[in-house]
């Protein structure tokens, strides 16, 4: 599909309000473009994006500060500071380089004067948007063999154009086999995000206008990367931020907080109609000291980067948060019965100053890999919720190849209508070449105690009894006992 050079001057002109030396560079080049008949379409819109580009930087230059603050769920909040010059009195503002993805509901703009009135501008203009308004319209097509086709367009989707010619009934026409020349480009239709005041100012001057407002797209996540040493006793703990934007723009040289914690959020079934379509996402990392400072804020955690950065939009930036070296740890064989054989293995450690940890840890996911001479290799993961300090870490990494369990019920003894015992045997095979302990946790519920046990057991809270199971290698272990119930 080509569009016409009449229509391409006109829509980039509504760009071009700032970087007068570049501007004009480029509309003597869509001037000259303008005398020839017809632009192809892709020229054009890189036309269009460098001269986006251009006023995006030119509105860069008149940013005071820029400050972004991410939360685990789907939303930024942005503080946006520009010296704009403004008359005295009643005038309209433009302000762009927005998300497409902002909620223009929570935009506050503070300045010297009023904001009588806001309005979001997200019409955004694309080929098919210009043929929606030509509706009914009368139009000229033109073959790549510049035969001329004329007469009114009955609709325009996908890749085909269905047309009523001067001589009577329907074409359907593909669209990349032919150009298409528009008198204009309609009204309504812009080419970039858009909040549009109307503004009765106290005084004409240059003066700092600073916007808050909400977004959708962004998210930030922690990553763990943890490495078990050969002797499965320590840790080390790499901990990464992942920062996801794709709120549709991008945020340059931008002051960074992200808030850790469960943030109470209205759920409304609405889609967000501005949000761009998604993209192919580039991974930005940056690795070095620890970089941000972590401090309480009401009953979350406030994590601020110490230097500026750029969120580029459809970009995905990793952030090193924190390392820690040879954290103490111990692995751990769990069964908990029910019809199952699989034995679990899992790996601990505690979040404390003792340890070399001792700092809130978001929530994410923690990849384990365990050291293999020179080498590393992964053995599991599993996901941590938002962990205090002084807590443990507990990660289910996978099941044991060499150690199962049984479970059977030796007895079934009613004693009235409301008290029962069961009777069970629990069988522990270590086919490891190592003498191990497994863990049988079982979940009672409610009002039951244990009459009878071969083994030792501790009871952590009311509802749960764990038995440390010794199993010596190639062998097998069992355990009976009698749990009563009464209700």
């Amino acid at each position: 599909m080509y569009f016409s050079g009449a229509v391409l001057f006109r829509s980039l002109s509504m760009v071009i309000e700032q970087s007068l030396f570049v501007h004009l560079f480029l509309l003597v080049m869509l001037t000259y473009l303008h005398r020839l008949r017809f632009v192809r379409h892709r020229f054009a819109a890189f036309l269009i994006l460098l001269l986006t580009y251009v006023s995006a930087n030119a509105q860069q230059a008149d940013r005071v500060s820029l400050d972004i603050t991410v939360y685990n769920n789907n939303l930024g909040v942005v503080r946006d500071i520009r010296s704009m010059t403004l008359p005295l009195g009643a005038s309209t503002v433009r302000f762009t380089d927005i998300p497409s993805a902002i909620d223009p509901t929570t935009v506050q703009a503070v300045l010297k004067g009023t904001v009588l009135e806001q309005n979001y501008q997200y019409d955004l203009v694309n080929a098919w948007k210009i043929f929606d308004r030509y509706i009914g319209k009368d139009i000229t097509l033109t073959s790549r063999a510049n035969e001329t086709v004329k007469g009114k367009l009955l609709s325009a989707s996908g890749e085909s154009i269905v047309l009523q010619p001067e001589t009577g009934g329907v074409m359907i026409l593909r669209a990349n086999e032919y150009r298409v020349a528009l008198p204009s480009l309609p009204e309504g239709l812009i080419l970039q995000p858009t909040l549009v005041w109307s503004v009765q100012s106290q005084l004409a001057a240059k003066q700092p206008v600073a916007v808050t407002y909400q977004t959708g797209g962004f998210q930030w996540h922690a990553e763990y990367v943890a490495t078990l040493n050969d002797k499965e006793n320590a840790v080390d703990v790499n901990a990464w931020v992942s920062i996801d934007n794709k709120t549709g723009a991008t945020f340059p040289n931008a002051n960074l907080k992200l808030i850790a914690g469960d943030v109470n959020r209205v759920q409304e079934n609405v889609q967000m109609m501005y949000a761009q379509t998604k993209q192919s996402r580039v991974l930005a990392t940056d690795a070095s000291a620890q970089q941000f400072d972590e401090k309480e804020f009401f009953e979350y955690h406030l994590y601020t980067l110490q230097r500026p950065v750029t969120l580029a939009n459809n970009e995905m930036k990793q952030i090193s948060l924190f390392e820690a070296k040879s954290v103490p740890a111990k692995k751990q064989f769990v069964y908990s019965g029910s019809g199952s054989r699989d034995v679990k293995v899992f790996v601990e450690f505690i979040n404390d100053e003792k340890s070399g940890l001792g700092v809130p840890m978001p929530k994410g996911k923690v990849r384990m890999n365990k050291q293999n001479g020179a080498s590393a290799e992964f053995i599991g993961e599993d996901a941590i919720d938002h962990t205090p300090r002084n807590e443990a870490i507990k990660l289910k990494l996978g099941n044991a190849f060499d150690v199962k369990g049984d479970e059977i019920q030796k007895n079934y003894n009613k004693i009235s209508d409301k008290v029962f015992e069961q009777t069970m045997e629990v069988t522990i095979t270590n086919r490891k070449k190592e003498d191990i302990v497994v863990n049988l946790e079982k979940v009672f519920g409610t009002n039951w105690t244990i009459t009878q046990s071969s083994l030792p057991y501790t009871s952590p809270n009311a509802q749960k009894a764990v038995w440390a199971i010794p199993a010596k290698k190639d062998g097998k272990t069992v355990l009976t006992y009698t749990v009563r119930y009464a209700y």
